[in-house]
């Protein structure tokens, strides 16, 4: 019986050690995915940004993107919010789509309405409000 109960617990801490090893890696590839789709370094052309979001043979409709002076401070009302959508207000660059074949897009500067956070981590940018 002591025997069954000790592996039981040994069985508990392997698990709890996995997840406390794998979570950071799981956290970090969303705010990986965010920086690759929503933040730029640099303004350019919307046909050029969205050559990094469109997939081979694909036009996506729209995307938003913050500029990287923004991402810490997207982060942190995150890490104090965890889940939910958080009305915020950044300077923006929205491309729409305006021809799929080949693809192009209309540039706008605007300000970010709404941030999307799920477990401390941004996962959706939105400024169509």
């Amino acid at each position: 019986m002591l025997c069954f109960l000790y592996q039981g617990i040994m069985r508990f801490q392997c698990a709890c050690l996995l997840l406390v090893l794998f979570a950071p890696a799981v956290l970090c590839k969303t705010d990986d995915k965010l920086k690759m789709k929503h933040i730029v370094v640099r303004k350019g052309s919307c046909d050029q940004m969205m050559k990094n979001i469109n997939g081979r043979n694909e036009c996506k409709e729209k995307n938003t993107f913050i500029k990287e002076e923004y991402l810490e401070s997207v982060l942190t009302v995150c890490v104090k919010t965890n889940t939910g959508f958080i009305p915020r207000e950044y300077d923006v660059i929205k491309c729409k789509q305006s021809s799929k074949n080949p693809c192009s897009y209309e540039y706008t500067e605007t300000k970010l309405q709404v941030i999307k956070c799920s477990n401390g981590k941004p996962v959706h940018l939105d400024a169509s409000c």
